[in-house]
């Protein structure tokens, strides 16, 4: 490769070609780009330009899906023009943006043509279809269509809409996740193809993949089983195989990466409930808390795990536990690192339950919470007229509980803060960091709790855990049993 002539290539690169090695004779031409086109890439290619983000439910939070991004045509055949495949895993993927180039398949592209995107998603292990996503080209006069999505994978128990309104030959009418309309397309059978299924087609795809679509070139769309890959599914990926099937320990799933796998790793491995590190080598901690007598607690608590990071905001992920009657002591299993643990009782009660300096994992943690441990409000440490000053006036006097307590006194709180206390050259002072008490309770707006019942995830953007929180005289997983005179907490 020569860099002498970088620039000749615009966004290309400029690549030296021998033709003859003893004449000596070479010739320059120019690697391009997807986006670009031309003897020396100087052409932009019409394309629709993705950036999307997946959002799954906590009950797919360690569930491998398939998706395949297609952009097709409205022609009888549905001429899938390009289309790109990933993996998503929740639990490795919840915070990434995928961007994603669709070209058309001829140049330029046919303007009679109208042209859609069409999302499908499947369980990669089961190959399970999960639902489909369609979103139109709203300007089709735009040679670069650019297009900025978050997405929310259906859930695990949620029926696939059959409609009626196409009479699809070979195949099955399914109504799209996304929209409110009647709009909908023609899932088809293994070897059928077109707008309405009538297209009879060579599936070349592998016996135990999914055929997705067929392109331009009739070629057939295949959606893998998680140990093969290709564009036919013929190669078998063989990492998840090594050290006789003891990649991932204690019983974890191992995952292979993919193109679009922010990783170094060629794998991932999923844990078991009770086992964390990159193989599943580790045990979780485990937290045994025990309350002192005189403390109230009610069947549910929050417990509030803090995860302290240099120069950056904390990170804080929440679980809700509930307690049996007449116990005293509950027991937790934690696979993420932590610096300090709150426990929450109703009522906006909080006890510092743990801290530690650096996160140790692998071990067990007992811990009695004593009434000492509660953090108090402002309301109870000074006056009214202190309380209604602005947050900046009034935030210069928080050392002041430490420093008139100092020897019990250990956090406290306003509306929209926790402080701690800490001794610092023979001084007490109060540190201070954010923290959001109100949570919400709809599950990312998808909750599926019945009766009223409040549905609560552990955190709002990458959910491990969700649960109902049941209203009096009913109990159950959804909250759709009744129960006379009992208040059940699922």
């Amino acid at each position: 490769m020569s860099y002498k002539h970088e620039s000749r290539c615009h966004r290309g690169f400029n690549l030296r070609v021998w033709l003859n090695d003893e004449k000596n004779l070479t010739n320059n031409t120019c690697l391009c780009p997807p986006s670009f086109y031309g003897d020396v890439c100087q052409y932009q290619n019409q394309r629709v330009s993705m950036t999307i983000q997946f959002r799954a439910l906590a009950d797919s939070w360690s569930t491998l899906f398939a998706i395949v991004i297609s952009l097709i045509d409205d022609s009888e055949e549905r001429i899938v023009h390009s289309y790109e495949q990933l993996n998503y895993l929740s639990s490795r993927d919840c915070k990434i943006k995928f961007n994603i180039y669709l070209l058309y398949s001829t140049r330029p592209k046919n303007s009679t043509r109208n042209y859609t995107i069409h999302i499908d998603i499947y369980e990669k292990v089961s190959l399970k279809y999960r639902g489909s996503f369609f979103y139109r080209i709203l300007f089709p006069f735009l040679p670069v269509y650019r297009q900025a999505l978050i997405l929310d994978i259906p859930r695990n128990d949620e029926n696939i809409q059959i409609c009626s309104n196409l009479q699809c030959s070979h195949g099955q009418c399914i109504a799209y996740s996304n929209v409110l309309d009647d709009d909908s397309f023609c899932q088809c059978d293994q070897g059928w193809s077109g707008k309405y299924c009538q297209i009879f087609h060579q599936n070349m795809c592998s016996s135990d993949s999914k055929h997705a679509g067929v392109t331009a070139n009739n070629r057939s769309v295949c959606v893998c089983p998680i140990d093969k890959f290709g564009s036919r599914c013929l190669l078998v990926n063989e990492v998840c195989q090594m050290n006789n099937n003891l990649t991932c320990y204690n019983g974890g799933q191992c995952i292979p990466s993919d193109k679009y796998t922010l990783s170094s790793q060629s794998f991932h491995c999923v844990c078991r409930k009770g086992y964390t590190g990159d193989r599943c080598e580790r045990n979780d901690t485990k937290i045994e808390f025990s309350f002192a007598e005189g403390i109230a607690l009610s069947q549910s608590i929050f417990i509030h795990f803090i995860r302290i990071i240099s120069n950056a905001t904390p990170i804080r992920t929440t679980t809700l536990r509930t307690i049996p009657l007449k116990q005293d002591s509950i027991t937790i299993y934690w696979s993420q690192q932590f610096h300090l643990v709150f426990v929450e009782l109703l009522n906006k009660i909080y006890y510092l339950a743990v801290i530690q300096k650096s996160y140790s994992a692998t071990t067990t943690k007992v811990r009695k919470i004593n009434p000492v441990d509660r953090c108090q409000h402002i309301n109870e440490l000074f006056n009214e007229t202190f309380v209604d000053m602005h947050i900046v006036r009034r935030m210069k006097y928080y050392h002041l509980p430490c420093q008139i307590y100092p020897s019990n006194r250990s956090c406290f709180y306003d509306n929209t803060q926790i402080c701690l206390c800490y001794t610092f050259e023979q001084q007490r002072l109060a540190n201070c960091f954010e923290f959001n008490h109100n949570m919400t309770f709809d599950c990312s707006g998808q909750s599926v709790c019945e009766n009223d019942g409040q549905c609560f995830q552990d955190t709002p953007d990458c959910p491990k855990r969700a649960i109902c929180i049941c209203p009096l005289c009913y109990y159950g997983g959804t909250v759709s049993i009744s129960y006379e005179w009992i208040w059940f907490i699922t």
